[in-house]
């Protein structure tokens, strides 16, 4: 009976270690920036605004059906995510050049990382008339349905969706505030887990990231409605050190980011029309 009794209790005080329900998830602004001299001298300035704007809602929609972890807005947001419809050569300033789209992200602390997503418009493309404005919004939701967003997914694996979690030790494992089912995310993905460690027997703290893979969810049924375990790679560096922290109760964590996403599709309906491509 007492063993129960204490089972329970200590069920208890994890369960009130964890908030009663998960933070909303970090808001990425999703933008949409025509640069590329062919389409702006094609284009009066009230077809742009419409472009872009009506642009970035569409990639926001398929950036929410591809990466559960965030929430992706077409509106102000601290962070934002920036598609660029230039030429290939940015600097080049000809009308027949090759375009492409290129993606920057800002972070809310003004970092900006970048990468050239995909090609837009072949060189050879030049002579073939752009169109209208509802034909190049459907080559804008075309491009996104059948192109990996591998690259993008890498400018977002910095973005920490929170510094929230509840360390166990023996073995080390970090609880999640959010079910597997808030951020569609299979089992098996990776996280990066950013801590600060007070190591018994030393003075000055450790500031350490560790890479853990979700393990489980908590409670385990139905799949995906508990919060998120994750349990820290045998490879990771200082092992020992976390460890004996974790025993004394000197694990902190700074930062939790997504590393390698895999949405869980059957867990979370998709809001694309058509089966996305990776």
């Amino acid at each position: 009976m007492k063993a129960t009794w204490v089972a329970l209790l200590a069920t208890g005080l994890m369960t009130a270690s964890l908030p009663a329900r998960a933070q909303p998830k970090p808001v990425v602004q999703v933008r949409l920036v025509i640069e590329a001299p062919a389409y702006r001298s094609h284009f009066d300035a009230a077809e742009e605004t419409r472009i872009q704007a009506e642009g970035a809602a569409e990639l926001a929609r398929q950036a929410n059906d591809r990466f559960g972890f965030l929430t992706f807005r077409s509106v102000t947001g601290p962070q934002q995510l920036t598609f660029i419809i230039a030429n290939t050569n940015r600097f080049s300033t000809s009308r027949g050049s090759e375009v492409s789209i290129f993606v920057d992200f800002t972070s809310a602390s003004g970092e900006k990382r970048s990468a050239r997503w995909r090609p837009f418009r072949t060189a050879a493309q030049a002579i073939v008339p752009i169109g209208s404005v509802d034909q190049l919004l459907g080559l804008i939701r075309t491009a996104g349905e059948e192109t990996s967003w591998a690259p993008i997914e890498q400018l977002l694996t910095s973005v920490p969706i929170t510094t929230q979690a509840s360390v166990e030790a023996a073995p080390v494992r970090w609880v999640l505030q959010y079910t597997g089912r808030d951020l569609c995310i299979q089992m098996g993905s990776l996280v990066q887990v950013g801590v600060r460690l007070r190591v018994p027997g030393s003075t000055d703290p450790i500031e350490s990231e560790y890479t853990a893979q979700i393990i489980a969810w908590r409670p385990s049924s139905p799949a995906g409605s508990g919060r998120i375990v994750v349990q820290p790679l045998a490879t990771n560096d200082f092992m020992p050190e976390l460890a004996k922290a974790a025993a004394a109760g000197g694990v902190t964590p700074t930062a939790i980011r997504v590393r390698q996403y895999r949405r869980d599709y059957a867990m979370c309906t998709p809001l694309q029309r058509t089966s996305p491509s990776r």
